[in-house]
């Protein structure tokens, strides 16, 4: 039996780019410039705006945000006035209309993010809040939730929020059309 090694090869790089990866590896930032190498074109939510107290949760519908019904806005002394506060212990809930790869905040005091990918968790994050004031990940499979927390004694407080969709790679229709002209090819020669 003649095995033909191309063929062999492009299901194996189909199975690659189309298929779903057991796990996601997840890069994280503590350093606002080195995210966004990562992340790539990104998403700012900086919740100015809005009276203080005011409960944010469809308000960036738009953005395809949506939050969790115990937040509102804090105005403080965060970089631009305004910031996220939740309530304590409850943790910032966000649900993205679309997947995206990339999430990031400025923070005070402590922070933990969760991600998810349905209902199930698919990561959590290092314990950021030491030496930083801002955490960030990029992970390289998507997710379509996210919690953010203080694991301290502490209410969650955030000021700026940053997200991006996947950086787009190489489509499996791209694929099957190289591996079409490369069959093609083949057989006129």
């Amino acid at each position: 039996m003649r095995i033909n090694i191309r063929a062999l090869l492009l299901m194996c790089g189909l199975a690659y780019c189309v298929g779903p990866s057991l796990r996601a590896d997840v890069i994280e930032y503590l350093d606002k410039a080195e995210w966004e190498l990562g992340a790539g074109d990104y998403t700012t939510i900086d919740f100015t705006g809005f009276a203080d107290g005011t409960v944010i949760t469809d308000q960036y519908a738009d953005l395809g945000v949506l939050f969790g019904s115990d937040i509102a806005i804090h105005l403080s002394s965060f970089q631009d006035g305004a910031g996220l506060h939740g309530v304590y212990p409850t943790p910032i809930e966000i649900w993205f209309a679309e997947p995206v790869t990339a999430i990031a905040t400025d923070f005070l005091g402590d922070l933990l993010i969760e991600l998810y990918s349905g209902n199930d968790l698919v990561y959590t994050s290092s314990y950021f809040g030491y030496f930083s004031k801002f955490g960030g990940l990029v992970s390289s499979e998507p997710f379509d939730a996210a919690k953010i927390l203080d694991p301290s004694d502490s209410a969650v407080v955030i000021d700026n929020l940053y997200f991006a969709p996947p950086i787009p790679g190489p489509s499996a229709l791209a694929l099957l059309g190289v591996a079409f002209v490369g069959i093609v090819g083949r057989r006129r020669g």
